[in-house]
């Protein structure tokens, strides 16, 4: 070897030795059990490597044990079937047909109710986004525990109810009449200045809030009253509703 190609070789070692420092100082995000540090990003790599080598390992162990034991179930239902009458055996795979058949509508049993409440979610997050609420997921989650819902098949899918005793209510009226409950009035947002009393309108005068309010008026959510109302307890006046 030349003088050339020795330097050449002792350059791309003291590149290649370079690199792998660079590699080890650099620190990447690790995550383990809820918890994120800092670690280089050389011992992550090599700890994702050691995962995903044991993963594997586990994952074959797991196929072989699956297939040993579905060996052994089918020798042990061959042994059985051996020691029965003809009239044992048509009632054991009478038996197991029945249980297959159970299984198989436990399994719909439950894709149709994940369908369900992924559909129930969907309509209520949909008709809740209809009004300014401070937490979205907080306000379907009560309306579900308030209510109890109701699916009806209709020609091209299904449709959704809620009832509260007696009363039946669509997605968007169950919304309606749970917001508009005085009692529920925290769940809305406010456009006013914590304690302040009076709407945030820039450099415009402040006026004030009103304090009584007929139910009629505050029916509507949507109402320039219902708006009032709620800004109106939300800024803790002492608030009066009555029915004239």
């Amino acid at each position: 070897m030349t003088a050339e190609e020795q330097a050449a070789a002792q350059a791309a070692e003291a590149k290649k030795a370079a690199e792998e420092a660079a590699k080890a100082a650099e620190e990447v995000d690790y995550s383990f059990n809820g918890k994120t540090v800092k670690l280089s990003k050389e011992i992550v790599e090599s700890i994702n490597r050691r995962v995903g080598a044991e993963t594997h390992t586990a994952k074959e162990r797991a196929r072989q044990l699956e297939e040993t034991n579905n060996t052994l179930s089918a020798q042990l239902e061959e042994f059985k079937l051996s020691q029965m009458t003809e009239k044992q055996k048509q009632e054991h795979n009478e038996q197991k047909r029945k249980d297959r058949e159970a299984e198989l509508e436990r399994k719909a049993s439950d894709s149709d109710s994940k369908f369900k409440n992924y559909y129930l979610e969907t309509e209520l997050f949909k008709a809740i986004s209809e009004y300014e609420v401070v937490n979205s997921k907080q306000v379907l989650n009560l309306i579900k525990a308030e209510y109890k819902s109701e699916f009806a098949d209709i020609e091209d899918g299904i449709q959704v109810f809620f009832n509260n005793g007696s009363t039946k209510f669509t997605v968007q009226e169950a919304v309606k009449t749970f917001l508009s409950d005085p009692n529920n009035a925290n769940l809305i947002k406010s456009s006013l200045i914590p304690g302040s009393g009076t709407k945030t309108t820039g450099t415009q005068t402040k006026t004030p809030l009103r304090t009584s309010f007929k139910r009629s008026e505050i029916a509507d959510i949507k109402s320039d009253a219902a708006k009032e109302y709620r800004e109106a307890l939300r800024a803790g006046l002492p608030v009066t509703l009555t029915d004239q």
